[in-house]
């Protein structure tokens, strides 16, 4: 059966839709899969050493950009892990700070606030 398309068609590209994490991840340790077998002779079993899948450092998935919005690891930043370190720093620096001078001034404006009464 010849199926000959009407003058009147089109077409338009497919565009990948956001997926879950869970699909992401399926997807990559996939992509090194061979599709298909061709068994010929006697099958003799042997072990075959594959590379684990390389997943940038910081990343959850190798194609993070197709997580969807909303989704369980969408948000995480392509920080590296010394950026988070330096952030852990600044922010115990900060709280140091606010207690080293803020917690006294805060006790003395209380202490001459209730000296009043």
């Amino acid at each position: 059966y010849l199926d000959i398309p009407l003058a009147s068609s089109s077409a338009t590209p497919r565009e990948k839709e956001p997926m879950a994490l869970a699909d992401v991840a399926l997807l990559d340790a996939a992509k090194d899969f061979e599709v298909g077998q061709q068994l010929i002779g006697e099958m003799i079993p042997t072990v075959k050493n594959q590379p684990p899948l390389e997943v940038p450092r910081g990343q959850v998935a190798k194609h993070s950009n197709m997580i969807k919005v909303g989704e369980l690891g969408a948000d995480i930043g392509s920080d590296s892990a010394l950026q988070a370190y330096l952030n852990i720093g600044l922010m115990t620096l900060v709280a140091g700070f606010i207690s080293w001078f803020g917690v006294p001034l805060l006790i003395q404006s209380m202490s001459l606030g209730t000296k009043g009464i």
